[in-house]
């Protein structure tokens, strides 16, 4: 339009018709051409336009993407896991030839059917503990542990309980593998075959529908159950029926259902993935908050008995055959205490002003499950 307009202002004077050089059909002409040009780049600036709105949020990836990175010691880690799962591997079954064999009598078989729900495993990877070895942890500058040793059988419900800003979400994470100890420092030592599941208190919803929230894009061949399991799992949570009914529609978009969602909705959507996924080491902070006294009964039953039945809904007879469930986690209330095999008070020594490192002891326990082979049994759990 600028062109256009200084066009007609200068080349009216040089048109013939008022003694000038320019005929009327070369005026014209330029005109549009004029206006073509402003045309294309009227084009060029909403481009420019585009890539300065779109340069803000690449700014920020890029800041992201060329942030460091722990996969150095997480390869680390997963390297010396599966070396010392080897080695812990050779000494438990060399612990049950020596046990078995013991008298120079040779290899005894137990007699009759063996009831591996009392305590019996089926694999001697599942006697394998679960180790805190030395650990040390430093967060920003304050020191969380000291040289923190412990052991913890397969199968147990551990509850840690303890005054605020004690360090029990960062044992936790620690435990989820979610933070990294580093090296030099000790370690969190968890049998390399068992999957790991640390849950966060987070809201994180996808832009999809409600069954592929739960599912996090499992392929269906992979989900143990398929969907009627899925829909068990949710009705036994507690989710209404306005919201379990976007179950069974697919093209359902997460505006149509994540606004029926209250907040104890979205923690039982976390623990829905947890136990549709059905982890052998499940790690969780305060499940048992955000429910009423009315709700946090039936959910801790639940997670009972994830651990008693090694997965939710799935096939009693194969129950042998699954590895045990570990569940860690911290607790607000008097059913998430009672629900506990070992509960563990977390508590710093000395005052407020001075930040010891945690420390943590046994304050309630039940009678546990000892994975007992040839009769030589020990705690359910050692700390130090």
């Amino acid at each position: 339009t600028l062109l256009v307009g200084a066009w007609m202002v200068y080349g009216s004077f040089k048109v013939t018709t008022v003694g000038g050089t320019i005929t009327l059909g070369a005026f014209l002409a330029t005109i549009n051409v004029f206006k073509e040009v402003g045309m294309e780049m009227q084009e060029i600036y909403s481009e420019c336009m585009e890539i300065q709105r779109s340069f803000g949020p690449l700014e920020t990836i890029c800041y992201y993407m060329n942030l460091d990175t722990d996969l150095q010691d997480r390869l680390r880690i997963s390297k010396d896991k599966h070396v010392q799962g080897h080695r812990e591997t050779v000494m438990a079954r060399q612990k049950v030839i020596d046990t078995a064999t013991a008298g120079g009598q040779g290899l005894k078989m137990p007699k009759g059917d063996v009831d591996f729900c009392a305590g019996h495993p089926a694999f001697v990877v599942d006697t394998i503990p679960i180790q805190i070895k030395n650990l040390t942890y430093h967060y920003e500058k304050h020191l969380v542990c000291s040289n923190l040793s412990a052991e913890f059988h397969q199968g147990g419900l551990y509850a840690f309980v303890g005054p605020a800003h004690q360090g029990k979400g960062t044992l936790l994470k620690l435990l989820g593998q979610v933070l990294l100890p580093s090296e030099g420092s000790g370690e969190v030592f968890i049998p390399p075959h068992l999957r790991i599941l640390h849950l966060s208190q987070c809201e994180c919803l996808l832009n999809d529908n409600l069954l592929q929230n739960i599912l996090l894009y499992t392929p269906e061949r992979k989900v143990l159950g398929g969907e009627e399991r899925v829909r068990k799992i949710c009705q036994y949570l507690g989710f209404q029926e306005n919201v379990l009914k976007f179950l069974d529609l697919p093209d359902s978009l997460m505006k149509e259902w994540a606004p029926m969602l209250t907040h104890s909705d979205h923690s039982r959507l976390q623990l829905a993935r947890a136990f549709v996924m059905n982890p052998e080491c499940l790690v969780m902070h305060k499940p048992d908050m955000v429910f009423g006294p009315d709700e946090v009964g039936p959910i801790m039953k639940l997670i009972r008995q994830h651990v008693n039945e090694r997965g939710i809904e799935l096939p009693p007879e194969g129950r042998q055959f699954r590895r045990p469930r570990t569940v860690f986690y911290t607790c607000t209330t008097l059913a998430g205490l009672n629900a506990a095999d070992l509960v563990f008070e977390v508590k710093r020594d000395g005052s407020a002003q001075v930040r010891h490192p945690l420390k943590f002891k046994i304050v309630g326990a039940k009678g546990l499950p000892s994975f007992d082979i040839g009769g030589s049994s020990g705690p359910y759990c050692i700390c130090e």
